[in-house]
């Protein structure tokens, strides 16, 4: 089945009531130096998410410009651990030290891996701080809650990798930010209108970063103080990821015409 055609079947496939709510949650963090420290803040916040209910947890960026940040060596066992504790999905956005350094997203679930993606787009900045760039689109993942798909950093500017993610039958993306240096919220309202997908954005504490819940039009459902350590949940329902119609007339998915896309390399 092609992507289009599997959005496609999504978009006309009946949704049960009771079956497709959750809660889903965003996190404004500032990476700490000490993975001490942090996994503390993150314990703290978990629990307290899981305890209200939530599901999925989305996590910032911990790795941000830093080659030698805190990474998955010594956090995702503790992460997987958490999220074993405490029953959630937790998605974040590590360092990874392998033949090169790459910026890799972990969905972690039960206590276990569920996906990675190594981050594709790079900053500048992430370049020069020795980063190398994935080269494997982000995965959608089929979890209890729905399907699931990874978005790290700087990918989330391009629109592209969202639409594709949406054709892949993306109801979740989960957005692992940090700091882009362009106001996140603004940018992940505009991707959940566009792939009519929820958007679960995490970034820093800073004024263009936050944590949000956007649904499938692009309303804020939860937002973050700026300047504050902070996680906002909010209840979502995969039946609005089916309503793909946008002005009259126009529905992305049913309306695609690849057959067309030739002219855009002409």
């Amino acid at each position: 089945v092609c992507s289009s055609d599997l959005a496609w079947a999504l978009a006309r496939e009946p949704i049960a009531g009771a079956t497709g709510a959750a809660r889903i949650a965003s996190v404004a963090l500032d990476p700490l130096p000490s993975a001490v420290d942090l996994m503390e803040s993150l314990r703290s916040l978990v629990h307290s998410l899981s305890a209200q209910g939530v599901r999925l947890v989305v996590l910032p960026d911990l790795a941000g410009t830093d080659a030698q940040a805190v990474s998955q060596r010594e956090l995702l066992p503790l992460i997987e651990g958490l999220s074993g504790e405490t029953n959630t999905l937790l998605a974040v956005l590590l360092a990874e030290r392998a033949a090169s350094t790459f910026k890799t997203c972990y969905l972690v679930g039960s206590g276990q891996v569920l996906a990675t993606h190594r981050q594709t787009h790079l900053t500048a900045r992430e370049i020069a701080a020795g980063y190398s760039p994935g080269d494997t689109p982000p995965p959608v993942v089929p979890t209890e809650i729905g399907n699931i798909a990874l978005l790290a950093g700087s990918e989330g500017l391009a629109p592209e990798v969202a639409r594709g993610l949406k054709l892949r039958g993306a109801e979740f993306i989960a957005w692992s930010a940090g700091d882009l240096g362009v106001p996140l919220r603004t940018v992940a309202r505009t991707r959940a209108n566009e792939e009519r997908a929820y958007v679960a954005a995490a970034g820093g504490t800073g004024l263009d970063g936050g944590g949000f819940v956007i649904d499938p039009t692009g309303a804020v459902l939860a937002d973050t103080l700026p300047g504050r350590t902070m996680a906002m949940s909010a209840d979502v329902h995969r039946m609005l990821t089916r309503w793909n119609d946008m002005a009259p007339g126009t529905n992305p998915v049913r309306d695609r015409r690849p057959e067309t896309f030739g002219i855009l390399f002409d």
